[in-house]
């Protein structure tokens, strides 16, 4: 996997570095009154920065030039304005004027600002929640796929009103805000996304919740709005990425395309988001979102034996993992995919002890909840198991994975032997993805050790539809950390189901 390790090299073109004006850089951060580390902070994500790389900026090295471009978006500046002269005027030499004024144009349009949300009326928690909803929104957006705007440019903006000229200044194709209102025991946050120029509104949603534990609501509607909003984000990018020659787009167009293929959930969808997101981490080693794609791409490749060689899946994974930890070992997503190459490996504690790693670090990644649920589980402890899938829920209650918590769900009333709520879990993860086997597989060995046998060979049928290789002999090679009780009553129910060896 050494591949993954190896970027190009050069300015755009030939030569892909650039050389900054680092007192530039420095009097940049200190307008928006920033240390190096929130700065870092405040880009967290697959387009983030670490301090190292801003240090080295600050001190005139040279840069790879999407950093000089995250940079930018950052400061709400153009890219050259960060260059020293000669390599601007290398930059116009070598790229021309027409191919510069395209890199700065793509720049804006995936860059993301959350204007602060308005409070309706004097009550003081609900301007903490307004305040606080565009605070953790940026958080959490910026662990995805766009460069997000520091709260430091965008505090200073009271609407969402596009003709104030927002998306100008801070140099964004979108704006998110919207308004949050109490009334009593109830709140209604109703939330927005604008694309700009023109402010057109792409999406808007209303969420109404009661008010009780102020931060715990906070959490979730944040949770819930950042899910909707990183989709619709996806789903457009992707309009146009999708008539794009591969060869022709940037690392993080690369991911972002790959993301989206990969949530289709299809044997071939996954297999094309796992060479795109192959090329986007050779491009950029500092686009840590889609090491954790593409590593989980092989995990999805396992669980749904999309591969006539599942010995290989789980190498190929493990060397993702090798190299995701190596370029990012801060990246709590890192200590994920590693305790999932634990699982598979049957190194079940060591498993559980990464993903509390992960969790201690970033305490909003659900998928690390989900999977600690899961080892619980297979260890037999369902109750501390469904405690941890509870949080995972809270965290990410609309988000499209979420059938893999039902999933998770099932399978703990599995180990618990309460196979009635097994299966209602199993049934409800099969509803959500259709596509995946697993919730079928966990739905037809829990009806048959239920005695309902009618609905144990429905699922059995549309495993054999949808999924026509899946066999119990590839569910062994995936429950390598599965207490081997629990393994044995899982495939003793596959196969009073009918599932074939």
């Amino acid at each position: 996997m050494e591949s993954l390790a190896q970027t190009s090299s050069g300015v755009v073109g030939d030569n892909r570095t650039v050389q900054l004006d680092g007192a530039r850089v420095v009097e940049l951060r200190q307008q928006l009154a920033l240390s190096r580390e929130q700065l870092a902070q405040a880009t967290i994500g697959a387009h983030g920065l670490s301090e190292a790389t801003i240090k080295r900026a600050e001190q005139g090295a040279r840069v790879y030039f999407e950093t000089a471009r995250r940079l930018a978006g950052m400061f709400g500046v153009q890219v050259e304005s960060l260059l020293q002269r000669s390599d601007s005027e290398e930059q116009g030499l070598k790229v021309g004027k027409s191919t510069r004024a395209r890199t700065d144009d793509e720049a804006a349009e995936a860059a993301i600002a959350v204007v602060p949300f308005r409070p309706l009326g004097q009550d003081p928690d609900t301007q903490t929640l307004a305040e606080g909803l565009a605070e953790d929104m940026t958080t959490r957006l910026g662990d995805w796929w766009f460069p997000v705007i520091c709260r430091g440019s965008t505090s200073q903006y009271r609407s969402l009103d596009p003709g104030e000229g927002i998306a100008d200044e801070l140099r964004v194709g979108y704006l998110v805000g919207g308004s949050v209102q109490r009334r009593g025991d109830a709140v209604r946050v109703q939330a927005r996304l604008l694309g700009a120029p023109g402010g057109a509104q792409l999406w808007a949603s209303e969420y109404n919740r009661p008010f009780s534990k102020l931060f715990q609501l906070q959490d979730e509607l944040a949770a819930s709005i950042v899910g909707e909003v990183n989709h619709k984000l996806l789903a457009l990018t992707n309009r146009e990425l999708s008539r794009r020659d591969p060869a022709d787009m940037f690392a993080w167009q690369l991911a972002a395309r790959g993301c989206y293929l990969f949530h289709r959930g299809t044997r071939e969808a996954n297999r094309s988001a796992q060479e795109l997101l192959k090329s986007a981490v050779k491009r950029d080693r500092d686009c840590c979102w889609a090491f954790y794609v593409l590593a989980m791409s092989y995990q999805r490749e396992l669980i749904n034996q999309w591969s006539p060689d599942l010995a290989r899946s789980v190498h190929q994974l493990a060397e993702i993992s090798s190299a995701f930890e190596r370029h990012h070992p801060t990246d709590a997503r890192a200590h994920v995919v590693a305790a999932y190459v634990q699982v598979y490996l049957g190194e079940r504690e060591r498993a559980a002890d990464r993903l509390r790693q992960a969790i201690a670090d970033a305490p909003n990644v659900n998928t690390a909840y989900s999977l600690l649920g899961q080892t619980m589980a297979m260890d037999h402890d369902p109750d501390a198991a469904l405690e941890q899938f509870e949080i995972a829920s809270r965290l990410s209650p609309r988000d499209r994975d979420r059938w893999s918590i039902h999933t998770g769900t099932a399978l703990t009333y599995f180990v618990a032997e309460d196979y009635a709520k097994a299966m209602r879990w199993a049934e409800s993860a099969a509803r959500l993805r259709p596509e995946m086997a697993f919730p079928l597989a966990a739905l037809a060995s829990s009806s048959a050790l239920a005695g309902d046998s009618d609905s144990a060979l429905n699922a059995v049928q549309r495993m054999r539809e949808q999924h026509g290789g899946w066999s119990q002999d590839g569910l062994k090679a995936i429950l390598g950390s599965t207490s081997p009780d629990i393994a044995q009553r899982f495939l003793a129910g596959l196969r009073l189901a009918g599932l074939p060896a």
